[in-house]
């Protein structure tokens, strides 16, 4: 059975597109996952309705960028800089919560690069604005009118916690999403697993970076580019914009009965196989 996926979408919700010439528009890989149709309303007169394309979804980030027929009907918006951005600055967010089409809300940014669980390139902006299911997608403005951010996450369990993914970040992943369709990203090659003594590799994929590199099971990761490793997510961290085919420095604690040494390792990462079929840790 076919999934329809359809969201209303307009000039101040759900769009934040600076590409008036060829129809781009921005918004969350999980507004369109496992969608074979997409629909976007505009709030013009006529209240158009246009056949959208995916050009290209990223899970890691929850981004997806979508194209419609090009044209006056479109106005896009100004996407700004989140790096300045403070706490306390004013921000205001609109899209369609519930279904309430048009709905502005206003607020502060709560805080900075938080970490939420939501993957490993967790990096929000915090805002009390109110923002509830239905904003998914829309934009996150700030105080002069430009688009801080893409509102994409509650914690259904308190008011007043909201989240975007940074425009900075979005920015950085938007001529992948055109050329390619998805973000490449390199691939270690290993099964790893944080446990209290560090993280471990429990198990090497035959043929890969990791297996040509040198990497062992039973090895702990001690470093990946010279960035301490905690926990698995510091590994996609410290590998984040690597290509395939780059190299990378990583040290590992290889325990030889009695003793144990820090062996120096230089890894050609590999293509990132699909997320969706990677078990969890698998890197």
């Amino acid at each position: 059975r076919r999934r329809h996926t359809r969201f209303k979408c307009d000039w101040s919700s759900d769009v934040c597109s600076s590409d008036l010439e060829n129809g781009y528009i921005l918004t969350n890989h999980h507004v369109v996952a496992n969608a074979s149709e997409v629909e976007v309303f505009l709030d013009d007169e006529k209240h158009s309705k246009l056949k959208a394309k995916i050009i290209g979804t990223d899970r890691k980030s929850d981004v997806a960028l979508l194209q419609v027929k090009p044209g006056s009907h479109l106005h896009p918006l100004p996407l700004g800089n989140s790096d300045p951005v403070k706490v306390g600055e004013s921000v205001v967010a609109i899209g369609n919560p519930f279904g309430l089409s048009h709905t502005v809300t206003a607020g502060i940014i709560s805080a900075k690069n938080r970490v939420i669980g939501q993957g490993p390139y967790d990096n929000f902006l915090q805002t009390d604005a109110s923002i509830n299911p239905g904003n998914s997608g829309g934009p996150l403005f700030n105080a002069i009118g430009e688009v801080i951010g893409i509102n994409t996450a509650i914690n259904p369990s308190g008011q007043g916690l909201g989240f975007a993914i940074p425009i900075n970040q979005v920015k950085k992943l938007l001529p992948d999403l055109k050329k390619f369709g998805h973000v490449p990203r390199g691939w270690i090659g290993a099964l790893f697993v944080t446990l209290p003594q560090g993280v471990l590799v429990e198990a090497v994929v035959l043929r890969s970076g990791a297996q040509k590199g040198g990497i062992r099971s039973g090895d702990r990761l001690v470093s990946v580019e010279g960035k301490k490793i905690q926990d698995n997510t510091d590994i996609d961290r410290a590998i984040e914009g690597k290509r395939p085919g780059e190299k990378v420095a990583i040290e590992v604690q290889s325990e030889q009965g009695l003793f144990s040494r820090v062996r120096k390792l230089s890894v050609t990462l590999g293509d990132e196989p699909d997320e969706a079929n990677l078990p969890q840790g698998l890197l």
